[in-house]
C-alpha cells in the first residue's frame, strides 16, 4: 500500500542566490523561476487501468512536491505527466519516491 508520492524537480540549485535586505543586491537577483522547473504536472495512481488518485498543479513553484493520498492504496502503476516548465522544452525530474 502507498500513502505518499514525493517528486523532486530541478530548480537549478547551481544558480547563485544571495539573500539580502539591501536593494542593490536584491535588484541583481533573477526575478523569475528557473526555466527547467516543472510548472504544471498531473500524477495518477492506478490499479488495473483504473485511476484511483490524481494530484495536479498548473502553477507549481516548489522543488519538492508531496502528494498525500487520503487513504493508503494498493496500485500497480504511477504515471507522472509533465505538462509544462517555466521555459525549457524538456522537464527535469531528480527523483520520485513512493511510500
Amino acid at each position: 500500500k502507498i500513502h505518499q508520492v514525493r517528486m523532486v524537480f530541478d530548480p537549478d540549485l547551481s544558480r547563485e542566490i544571495m539573500p539580502s535586505l539591501t536593494a542593490s543586491v536584491r535588484n541583481r537577483q533573477p526575478a523569475w523561476l528557473p526555466p527547467q522547473l516543472v510548472r504544471s504536472y498531473r500524477l495518477e495512481v492506478k490499479k488495473e487501468g483504473k485511476v484511483l488518485f490524481v494530484a495536479e498543479d498548473q502553477e507549481n513553484h516548489q522543488r519538492l512536491v508531496v502528494a498525500r493520498l487520503e487513504q493508503p492504496l494498493v496500485c500497480d502503476t504511477i504515471t507522472l505527466t509533465v505538462e509544462g516548465t517555466y521555459g525549457m522544452d524538456a522537464a527535469r525530474l531528480y527523483e520520485i519516491m513512493v511510500y
